[in-house]
């Protein structure tokens, strides 16, 4: 019997050296992942994930290495309990969890700009997110709330004034814009938006453009024309629909930080105005 326990005992530790020392971990045995990644998934998760315990800092894997950063996003009631873009600035109201906490939604932004989404947590009040670090405010966030400023149409002025134009005739063009500003909540912290008009494209009404950094100025007596924004219509007799589409830049800061540039432009189209072109009748004075 001895014998036989101690053939055995040799094969096992026979085995154990070929297969490298390594014996199947059970389900109740403590994980050490020592220096190598450790993919510490949940049930439902795709394989490859990163671990979400770290929040917005990223998820940093044995070896040192950060992985992306996740963004949270409040879960809106009555959405079917998924994530909606209404929820990152307000909705009827978020799905409460725990202690008066708010049940987020997770995403992973990857650098190849591919995403992946993590099931929802639960964060509860004096929690900025998971690990002490605040929810994830991505570029595409602040991009998204740009749009959705209330930015106004451009009111195109043109000169000679009365709706008529000569043709081969100077017609001048200008609009006025003043940049915008507005702050809003976007996560729970607060996000400072100052928008400013940046370029001008300029529809003629018979086909042709131009575009402008500036918006031009009105007729002033005594000022070159080159001064001025200018269009000669070659055709008489016909009536144009010139318009002007006005392009916005913007820059931003969250919770009084330094300003930064917004990643992306948004350009809104203006209504068209009536244009007559006429020929100029010659009048004998004397």
């Amino acid at each position: 019997m001895v014998s036989a326990l101690a053939r055995w005992g040799l094969l096992l530790a026979v085995l154990t050296v070929v297969l490298g020392g390594q014996m199947p971990a059970r389900a109740e045995d403590p994980v050490n992942p020592g220096g190598s990644w450790f993919d510490a998934r949940v049930p439902g998760e795709s394989p490859g994930s990163y671990d979400p315990g770290t929040g917005g800092e990223g998820v940093e894997s044995g070896g040192g290495a950060q992985g992306p950063p996740i963004g949270y996003t409040p879960i809106c009631e009555g959405g079917g309990g998924g994530t909606t873009e209404e929820a990152r600035y307000g909705c009827g109201g978020t799905v409460e969890c725990g202690n008066g906490g708010t049940m987020m939604g997770r995403t992973v932004y990857y650098p190849d700009g591919s995403t992946e989404t993590l099931p929802n947590v639960c964060v509860e009040p004096g929690e900025e997110g998971e690990g002490g670090t605040a929810p994830v405010i991505t570029p595409g966030m602040i991009y998204e709330a740009f749009e959705r400023m209330p930015l106004p149409d451009s009111d195109l002025t043109l000169q000679p004034p009365g709706g008529e134009t000569l043709v081969n005739f100077d017609t001048i063009f200008s609009t006025t814009n003043e940049p915008k500003t507005t702050t809003i909540a976007l996560l729970g912290q607060s996000l400072d938006l100052e928008a400013s008009a940046t370029s001008y494209e300029w529809h003629h009404g018979d086909g042709s453009t131009q575009t402008t950094d500036w918006e031009g100025q009105p007729y002033q007596e005594g000022t070159p024309i080159s001064e001025f924004i200018t269009y000669r219509y070659q055709d008489a007799f016909e009536t144009v629909e010139p318009s002007v589409d006005t392009t916005w830049s913007a820059r931003y800061r969250l919770n009084g930080g330094p300003w930064q540039p917004v990643a992306g432009t948004v350009t809104i189209e203006g209504d068209p105005a009536s244009l007559r072109v006429v020929e100029g009748q010659p009048n004998l004075v004397g």
